[in-house]
């Protein structure tokens, strides 16, 4: 599986990216793997700088092999 990974952080008015990154991840994985990951989950940890604290965080994530794409948008405190 080939995910593409895309982390944005915005300032407190969610206007100015404060931090971004963008990865492909290759995951390489036995079909008793993949059975396993579509049941449960997949965690990955990413760390990405930053240039002032940031108040929201927005991961994409798009799977190439299924062709769907995701994302998830995050209020830090």
């Amino acid at each position: 599986a080939h995910l593409d990974v895309a982390i944005y952080c915005t300032d407190r008015g969610g206007v100015k990216i404060v931090g971004e990154t963008k990865r492909r991840l290759n995951l390489r994985l036995t079909d008793e793997t993949y059975e396993r990951v579509a049941r449960e989950r997949f965690s990955h940890t990413m760390r990405l700088p930053v240039t002032a604290k940031p108040r929201y965080v927005k991961v994409i994530v798009y799977d190439y092999d299924a062709d769907r794409l995701g994302s998830v948008m995050r209020t830090m405190k």
